[in-house]
């Protein structure tokens, strides 16, 4: 199983249709990686999930919640815990129809060149105040859901944290660090190492 935890990509161009043509290698790499897939869309790739669903028969969630070696496990992004006013702001327009009607209108070649003009991999270091909220939710999760484990990235900070309750993996960016659930342990690996 491979469970994905969103920014796979770090645009995606084409509303779910289709991927950019540079990442078509990637997307049949993820078609035989594992014969079951799952895909939590990140702030960066969440119009993929479409394309995936058809494609590669990926279960789309926002959040996924699974049992894997024992281990009861929930998988968001993480970018959730953003509470900020101006980023949720910035994530409803960039989702808005409005939005998605000027993708269109711009075609996947024009959009995919605008997307990298804007979006970018953040530079320097992770924010320490999203890094305390992704914690602060992890720990509430793990002190009142049925889980063990909760797994998110978004904020590049890569890191397995023991919390009342069960762990707290940050997956850090995902272009470079996973995890593996191996006898119900989580353990981080870094490529390269």
């Amino acid at each position: 199983m491979l469970v994905l935890a969103g920014d796979i990509f770090q645009r995606w161009a084409d509303d779910g249709r289709a991927p950019h043509p540079e990442l078509v290698p990637v997307v049949d790499a993820l078609a035989r990686v594992a014969p079951r897939r799952i895909f939590t869309p990140g702030n960066h790739d969440w119009a993929a999930g479409g394309f995936l669903a058809r494609h590669l028969d990926a279960e789309v969630t926002l959040t996924a919640r699974l049992t894997l070696d024992g281990c009861r496990i929930l998988v968001s992004h993480g970018d959730e815990a953003d509470g900020s006013l101006g980023y949720r702001a910035l994530r409803r327009v960039v989702r808005s129809g409005l939005v998605g009607a000027l993708r269109t209108a711009l075609g996947p070649a024009r959009t995919w060149r605008l997307e990298g003009a804007l979006g970018h991999a953040p530079e320097g270091e992770p924010d320490p105040a999203l890094i305390a909220a992704q914690r602060a939710r992890a720990r509430e999760v793990l002190a009142h859901a049925d889980v063990d484990v909760v797994v998110n990235g978004h904020t590049h900070a890569p890191c397995v944290e023991a919390h009342p309750g069960g762990l707290w993996v940050n997956l850090g960016d995902g272009h470079h660090t996973w995890c593996v659930l191996d006898g119900g342990t989580p353990t981080l690996t870094r490529h390269p190492p």
